[in-house]
């Protein structure tokens, strides 16, 4: 019987995330030094198709605009402060940090709110 195949293996945004996000080489690990598995790849991708359709995105621009995000806003690979408005993503996609869903953002990166609302 041949190997089952993931409704993920035909997926553009998925191949994304398991690039960038899963296989970061400075993803969090955990007491033993294991890499935290990488989690909120549905999350992200409803906040992102929010913005992409706010943007009015073609299908190779909503590409783009995923790995941008994906590489500057939910992994460690660049090491420049998310939320700054020097970081890459903010410039080349006309948006301003103080406008951004930072309350869903955390949420997909499954952080606590403390009381934040």
């Amino acid at each position: 019987m041949p190997p089952r195949r993931s409704r993920f293996n035909d997926d553009p945004y998925y191949q994304i995330w398991d690039e960038v996000v899963r296989k970061d080489p400075n993803r969090p690990r955990d007491a033993q030094g294991r890499k935290i598995p990488a989690t909120g790849f549905f999350e992200h991708r409803e906040l992102v198709d929010m913005y992409a359709y706010a943007l009015d995105l073609n299908q190779r621009q909503r590409r783009e605009f995923w790995a941008d995000y994906n590489l500057f806003m939910v992994s460690r690979r660049t090491g420049i402060k998310r939320n700054v408005i020097e970081n890459p993503f903010w410039r080349r996609w006309n948006i301003h940090p103080d406008n951004f869903d930072w309350h869903g953002w955390r949420e997909a990166m499954g952080y606590p709110h403390g009381g934040r609302r």
